[in-house]
């Protein structure tokens, strides 16, 4: 079957309440049929039905819980019931809250049609990072995007 993996390296800060942020997917692992366009449209090349996995990895810089949400579009239309919800932990101990968050979905698609994945939080200390590693850890990408015909 066809497949992609993706991911960003990224820094994305909420500056404005309620603002949507597309990802934009700046590496690519492997890819078969499937391909990226203008930096966050994954796109197939071929029909077929595909499962969609995405992880963000939140941090909160705030002293209380605050909400980071994804969702999923298709062809620039939000895909109905995709959003999830993440409550992600307030600052302690002298760092910020983390929480990865991560979920699939099952989309049908045409060739050349295409999916992104969008976000937002409730609060302005929400923000998605990469975090860099030492010691023979990898690194952990901000958003690690997957997709597989099945």
């Amino acid at each position: 079957g066809y497949y992609g993996s993706y991911y960003s390296d990224d820094t994305v800060c909420i500056t404005s309440l309620g603002q949507s942020h597309s990802v934009s997917l700046t590496n690519t692992n492997d890819s078969y049929g499937v391909t990226i366009t203008n930096g966050s449209q994954v796109k197939v090349q071929y029909n077929g039905v595909y499962n969609i996995q995405v992880s963000y990895q939140f941090f909160n810089s705030l002293a209380q819980i605050g909400n980071g949400i994804t969702w999923f579009k298709k062809n620039g239309t939000n895909i109905s019931y995709s959003a999830s919800y993440a409550a992600v932990p307030a600052k302690h101990a002298g760092g910020d809250g983390a929480l990865i968050l991560a979920y699939n979905i099952v989309v049908s698609l045409s060739a050349n049609d295409y999916v992104e994945t969008f976000w937002t939080a409730e609060t302005s200390g929400i923000y998605v990072q990469d975090v860099s590693t030492s010691g023979g850890i990898p690194d952990s990408p901000a958003v690690i995007f997957t997709i597989q015909q099945v």
